[in-house]
């Protein structure tokens, strides 16, 4: 039925490619596509200061705290700040990562930082997938939704062997492009915030208009947490 409108979701995250890989299948589907951007356990981590770099003692100390964490919480996981992950020689580190990087400056909490970074990358490689995939026919009837998601509860991984998605994924881009992304503010990564396809709040998107909704959980489920904004609707 051409009046029916239906909605997928795409619980993402950037941590592999099947993210991008379903929302370019979904693009093809001819319905309009929510991509949810959850995000690693780690950003959840109150860091201890808003600086990268610890006294030897304290980050001694931290490290102390980390390992009696991972002793004491069997099966949990493991938990740890940005900063203890990802500190990469320079040889390591593109040109892309580091202008990703400088374009939130400004962004002094290490965590929000990482965030902030993550979101831009995500929005744009989504979008892009988004606009080079969908039929013409498209531009008129159907339409992409970006939103904010959940963090994990759980590292998985280790600090020394959790990936980098910003050090994967940045060279795929262009360093032109990275002047002209959409750059996020780290107030506006309000969980259950969505935004359009050219990167502005949106108040469009009313689930009660579509005839069915599907999802497909390629990330987490730490958006649909009960009380959050997703999850209400």
């Amino acid at each position: 039925n051409l009046l029916e409108k239906h909605l997928i979701v795409s619980t993402g995250d950037i941590s592999d490619v099947d993210g991008f890989l379903a929302i370019a299948e979904y693009a093809k589907a001819g319905a309009d596509v929510l991509f949810v951007m959850n995000y690693p356990a780690y950003l959840d981590t109150a860091p201890t200061e808003s600086s990268s770099e610890s006294k030897p003692d304290k980050a001694e100390a931290e490290s102390g705290e980390r390992d009696d964490y991972e002793k004491k919480n069997p099966g949990l996981g493991f938990k740890f700040q940005p900063r203890y992950a990802f500190e990469d020689p320079e040889s390591k580190v593109s040109d892309q990562y580091k202008a990703l990087f400088e374009m939130h400056k400004d962004v002094t909490d290490v965590n929000d930082r990482m965030k902030t970074v993550m979101t831009a990358l995500a929005f744009h490689i989504v979008r892009k997938v988004w606009n080079e995939v969908r039929p013409w026919q498209s531009y008129f009837t159907n339409s992409f939704y970006f939103a904010i998601g959940g963090v994990n509860s759980i590292n998985p991984f280790s600090e020394k062997s959790v990936k980098d998605e910003v050090l994967l994924f940045s060279p795929a881009l262009e360093t032109q492009e990275i002047s002209s992304m959409r750059r996020f503010r780290s107030e506006e990564l309000k969980e259950g915030n969505i935004f359009g396809e050219d990167g502005m709040p949106s108040s469009s998107l009313d689930f009660k208009n579509y005839h069915n909704i599907f999802i497909d959980f390629n990330g987490s489920m730490a958006f649909f947490t009960e009380g959050t904004p997703l999850h209400d609707q």
